[in-house]
């Protein structure tokens, strides 16, 4: 109750139970995102309305499939799947009237707001796992910065991993400043960011921000962000959002996140970088997924084994460096 589509139709949440499961993965859907009538009306988010659901976890591929001997969560994990319906990036929690007062095109994003809830179903249900995983994909994956604190502190007890496919954090210069207060004033992310505050040390302005915030909070919490420097669906964002130079800014914000965010000393905080063309990750088989001789299952079953020895993968140091 209270999950509301951008359009005013109920939302949901999905729950695949397995027997004998000890861990829980939750699951943020991807789609897009808008920020304006002509954004929402042309379809930058692919729903923003009520629809059936259409992730089956256990005949898909990749992490949905539950045969593939690769895929870490096809046993012992119950899964919470939260569908996307808002338009931003499960970090808004703002009504907007796009249109005019005569002619209204009224949108809500409450992408924020419905997750907490699911968050909440999921603690209700499944009170005590050993492990949560919060696996974010494409616009889910950008949803994964907001709410690592969210399963951090409902699931306290539990050892915590999040997993961003394919969420490319955007911030300055690589988007303009005025596009990055648009977004938030839009979405409502500001008043988002306000909620997470938990010592007074100020408000995370951007992506690289956040990042930093969840780290130096959240030490326990183990982040991996698996993305590709020329992935095509985040270039055609950075295109409408009016990035400086879109064909190269996810190589930059990339190499950016990196060197001044996640940083390269960080115990809880990994990357896995892939010199490719692709945009999301996790929907085929994993151990196809590779960066220099590394496969993604390999990295992803160190990042959740707590091994010392996940690293990061696929790191280059300049626009310049084509090869890893």
């Amino acid at each position: 109750p209270g999950m509301v589509c951008a359009d005013g139709t109920s939302s949901y949440v999905t729950l695949t139970a397995r027997e004998g499961a000890t861990d829980l993965l939750v699951y943020l859907s991807g789609g897009g995102a808008c920020w304006s009538k002509k954004s929402c009306e042309e379809g930058f988010a692919t729903s923003l309305t009520r629809k059936p659901p259409s992730i089956d976890w256990n005949k898909g591929e990749g992490i949905f499939d539950h045969s593939d001997p690769a895929n870490p969560f096809r046993a012992g994990y119950h899964i919470v799947g939260v569908p996307y319906c808002t338009g931003d990036v499960f970090a808004g929690d703002r009504e907007i009237n796009y249109g005019s007062d005569t002619n209204p095109y009224i949108v809500r994003h409450r992408g924020y707001a419905n997750s907490l809830l699911a968050f909440k179903a999921a603690k209700e249900i499944f009170d005590n796992p050993e492990r949560v995983v919060l696996l974010g994909q494409s616009a889910g994956g950008m949803g994964t910065y907001f709410h690592l604190r969210s399963v951090a502190t409902l699931f306290p007890d539990s050892k915590t991993y999040v997993i961003n496919d394919a969420g490319i954090p955007f911030k300055q210069p690589h988007l303009p400043q005025e596009t990055i207060e648009k977004l938030s004033k839009n979405w409502g992310v500001r008043e988002v960011l306000l909620r997470l505050l938990i010592d007074g040390k100020g408000v995370p302005l951007d992506f690289g921000e956040l990042i930093r915030w969840n780290k130096e909070n959240f030490p326990a919490v183990r982040y991996g962000l698996v993305a590709s420097y020329k992935d095509p669906t985040m270039s055609f964002f950075a295109l409408a959002l009016n990035a400086p130079s879109p064909f190269t800014v996810v190589r930059k914000t990339l190499i950016d996140a990196f060197q001044n965010d996640i940083g390269n000393d960080s115990a809880s905080s990994k990357v896995f970088y892939l010199n490719d063309s692709v945009h999301t990750h996790f929907g085929k088989p994993l151990d196809r997924v590779v960066s220099g001789e590394e496969k993604l299952n390999v990295w992803l079953n160190r990042m959740l084994e707590d091994e010392e020895s996940w690293g990061n993968v696929g790191v280059v140091k300049s626009l310049r460096q084509q090869e890893f």
